[in-house]
């Protein structure tokens, strides 16, 4: 045991030697006339620079124009180009310069819709120039080709395990709230989609007082920030865009179970419970997540497993799902992964050996530009708090033995349980 302590307390010293430190301060915030906030962090050992937009506008605003998966196709559409260069252009362009294009080029989520570009830092003024071009001039082209695409797309996802489970676990677990729906969005409604619906979706978020631009490389802060203003400043904002209350949790109408036949004998189960969505309470459920896969990963009767609210990932869901080796271990694993969570069993050795492990994959992100960039604007724009990044590593510290147990009889509780299995 004194070895184990010896062995952490030399992994947290080599963080501080070896990984790159963040600090506030280190990070310039600056907010334009029209509320645009612009968020530069200096990093200079290479020359390369990461920006990131990031609109609070995912598939919950849907509803405000009336169809499900308008966030999504306006991600699709945003892709393809604006009035000034085309697609193609645009590709090769980006190509040509250095562009490097990762599987973070464009992300629609619950909340949110981010893009991000990554190139030599001498081409951060054709960066910023492009955002500020695709926030107010998109070309559209290619609409009625594009939902095809994402039609096709759903049909891949229904033949997913996971996918097909999780959505439907989703929707079973939220009655009014438009968190039940489908990022990709209810093929019905897809189907109908006009391209109406669409721009007017984009004039009301895809706004400056609704985004946050971050921006994190080989750059010079008042040089950027000048670019910045040159670009964006005088975009004005247009529609007022709704605003999602994310605190908001529904009322504990009791235990839900479901079931669902599979049509080729896979089986599958997810446990979860209704949480809500808080930036105190959102480092505990981490831990309690991370906690819970690490368990289940030592389980020899599970084949895969996908815990969703683990590694900071922020949902109004925490579940587990599980593939088992073989379906007739369902039952026993769903009487384990539900006393786990309701009584949780805690030592305080667990808990430091799976915090280190959260600080290990929490700083390897700070040798990636775009992690930085990309964390700073969902956090800015779900918490409003920017600084929640940067912090991270002393919030997790904090979580506590009692904390978890709170948080278990609070939430992880019947009352607020749902069941669904696959079989």
């Amino acid at each position: 045991m004194k070895s184990l302590k010896m062995i952490i307390v030399t992994i947290c010293f080599i963080y501080q030697v070896i990984f790159p430190q963040i600090k506030s301060e280190d990070i310039k915030e600056a907010i334009l006339s029209n509320g645009l906030k612009v968020l530069i962090l200096e990093v200079h050992a290479y020359p390369l620079v990461s920006v990131n937009m990031t609109y609070h506008a995912g598939s919950v605003d849907d509803i405000s124009e009336g169809a499900t998966g308008l966030a999504h196709l306006l991600e699709h559409m945003s892709l393809k180009g604006t009035s000034s260069i085309s697609q193609k252009e645009l590709l090769d362009y980006y190509q040509k310069h250095g562009g490097v294009i990762t599987n973070k080029i464009a992300t629609t989520g619950k909340f949110l819709t981010s893009y991000n570009l990554n190139m030599p830092s001498n081409m951060i003024e054709f960066m910023i120039m492009f955002e500020a071009d695709r926030m107010k001039n998109l070309s559209f082209e290619g609409f009625e080709r594009e939902k095809k695409v994402i039609l096709s797309e759903g049909k891949i996802n229904e033949s997913n395990i996971f996918e097909k489970l999780h959505t439907d676990f989703i929707a079973s677990s939220f009655t009014d709230d438009p968190f039940r729906n489908p990022v990709i969005g209810w093929t019905s409604d897809v189907k109908n989609i006009t391209l109406q619906q669409v721009k007017s979706f984009y004039r009301k978020y895809y706004n400056p007082q609704n985004a946050t631009l971050s921006i994190v490389g080989d750059v010079n802060y008042h040089e950027t920030l000048e670019l910045v203003g040159k670009y964006f400043g005088n975009i004005q904002n247009d529609d007022s865009a709704d605003v999602y209350k994310l605190n908001k949790v529904d009322s504990f109408p009791g235990e839900i179970k479901k079931e669902i036949r599979s049509e080729n004998g896979a089986a599958a189960l997810e446990v979860g419970f209704r949480i809500p969505i808080n930036k105190d309470l959102q480092p505990v459920f981490d831990v309690i997540g991370a906690l819970l896969e690490n368990r289940l990963e030592r389980n020899k009767n599970i084949r895969k497993i996908v815990i969703d609210n683990s590694s900071s990932s922020v949902s109004k869901i925490f579940s587990v799902i599980v593939i088992p080796t073989e379906n007739k271990h369902l039952d026993t694993l769903e009487t384990m992964i539900k006393a786990e969570l309701e009584n949780m069993v805690l030592g305080k050795d667990e808990i430091n050996n799976i915090i280190t492990r959260m600080k290990t994959e929490y700083f390897r992100k700070l040798y990636v530009n775009e992690e930085i960039a990309s964390a700073l604007g969902k956090f800015s724009e779900l918490f409003n708090d920017w600084e929640y990044f940067v912090d991270y590593p002393e919030l997790i510290d904090k979580v506590t033995t009692d904390k978890i147990s709170q948080i278990s009889k609070k939430y992880f509780n019947p009352e607020n349980r749902i069941i669904s299995k696959l079989y």
